[in-house]
């Protein structure tokens, strides 16, 4: 399987009513293409365009240095007014609209974020930079009880190299497994702001709410 190469589309196509065929005679078709670098059979990058002058019968072809230097002008317009295809962007578009999709969700997961530390509730899920190691330095935590001085939070067992890589365990209910959280804290909710911008300083701070 190919994953990553260049491939060829064919722009435009005329005859050349002024041009015969060497060999039989007939009017030349000069036909416009560019070159298109692809990933997985995803255009992504467009590269330069070129022209093939082909005889409709008896299939002679040139192309490159062999075009006939009569026809350069000819070729050199229609080359330039050759339109790219829109197929090409096809990847550029699609990164894209992946990086827009992951801003508006970092977007809207710092807002509810925000909002879930404000108003903490049983069983919501912290992921916090807190393991101490460099290489998994996310831990899964989870909130056990919620009294109007205090929050009572569970610890995870796990570490993660990423808050992504935490969800991806969160989606899968890792953290529904059997002591999974062991370690149990509790912590004044007037220390609740302050300990987490600390903790902001080290690294991202990802609150969820299972059903939300």
């Amino acid at each position: 399987m190919i994953i990553v190469g260049v491939y060829a589309k064919e722009l435009s196509s005329t005859d050349i009513g002024d041009a015969l065929c060497s060999a039989c005679g007939m009017p030349l078709t000069m036909t416009i293409s560019q070159r298109c670098f692809h990933v997985f059979a995803i255009p992504l990058i467009p590269l330069d365009k070129f022209a093939v002058v082909q005889c409709p019968r008896c299939r002679l072809q040139a192309e490159g240095k062999n075009l006939p230097a009569e026809m350069a002008e000819k070729i050199a317009l229609a080359t330039k007014e050759a339109r790219t295809s829109p197929v090409f962007f096809t990847g550029i578009v699609l990164i894209l609209l992946g990086v827009l999709y992951y801003n508006i969700h970092e977007f809207i997961q710092g807002i509810r974020t925000s909002d879930y530390m404000a108003d903490p509730k049983t069983r919501d899920l912290y992921i916090l930079p807190i393991s101490g190691d460099k290489s998994f330095p996310y831990v899964i935590c989870q909130v056990n009880a919620v009294t109007s001085d205090s929050i009572t939070m569970a610890i995870g067992t796990m570490g993660y190299h990423s808050e992504s890589d935490a969800e991806k365990a969160i989606d899968k209910g890792k953290h529904e497994g059997f002591r999974y959280f062991i370690e149990e804290y509790t912590v004044p909710r007037a220390q609740i702001a302050t300990i987490t911008e600390k903790v902001k300083e080290e690294g991202d701070v990802t609150v969820l709410r299972p059903g939300e």
